[in-house]
């Protein structure tokens, strides 16, 4: 019923929609093609997009260092009230 929802509201305001091929184990390729300005999403994809990336930068100091800046500025804005749409996080 969300992906409905969401899928009118963007119509209406003249939004492009887009849909995964299917194979939830490329759906990284499908976000990188589609570029998404909003997706719906379960948590548990949403746990799993996460894990995946802190799997990726395990591996980093430097990687991982900013990854969790830009998730505690993130988390920080978005616990004021604060909600950004011309930054890169």
């Amino acid at each position: 019923m969300l992906e409905r929802c969401c899928e009118n509201a963007l119509y209406m305001v003249g939004g492009a929609v887009g849909f995964y091929n299917g194979d939830i184990r490329r759906l990284g390729e499908d976000l990188t093609a589609l570029k998404p300005t909003m997706m719906p999403a379960v948590p548990r994809l949403l746990n799993r997009l996460f894990d995946k990336a802190q799997s990726e930068i395990s591996n980093s100091k430097i990687k991982k260092l900013l990854f969790n800046m830009a998730l505690s500025a993130k988390e920080s804005e978005l616990k004021r009230g604060i909600i950004r749409h011309d930054s890169i996080w």
